[in-house]
């Protein structure tokens, strides 16, 4: 299994190297992010659960890994999360199956790395 936890860490490595090298495009971007994930109509938590379910669906390791975090910084519970994989796995078949035992594999890593490791049910 991959280390999810160094993932994260070295995207958002990456991403600074990235921010400083494109600049302003970037900028934007990153403003655009902030202000699609703030409360509206749906809550930031709900976007968050909708964008893990996308990573996975579309089989971006390094999104779900991100997301993940995302999801575990908001202090989204892990039934939440568990659902959400479940509606991925509806929409996108077997192969999101196998993404969505990476982004389990994420959520066990990332909660451990952040100190919020409990062993309940899913864990």
């Amino acid at each position: 299994m991959k280390d999810h936890a160094k993932i994260y860490h070295e995207l958002k490595s990456l991403l600074a190297n990235i921010n400083e090298g494109i600049g302003k495009p970037m900028e934007l971007f990153m403003e655009m992010n902030q202000t699609i994930h703030s409360n509206g109509a749906l809550s930031s938590k709900t976007k968050t659960l909708i964008g893990l379910g996308i990573a996975v669906q579309t089989h971006c390791s390094e999104c779900l890994t991100w997301h993940m975090k995302q999801c575990i910084d908001l202090g989204i519970k892990d039934e939440e999360i568990m659902e959400t994989l479940s509606v991925a796995i509806l929409m996108g078949g077997g192969p999101s199956v196998m993404y969505a035992c990476q982004a389990y594999a994420a959520l066990k890593q990332l909660r451990s790395d952040s100190g919020e490791y409990k062993d309940d049910m899913y864990l």
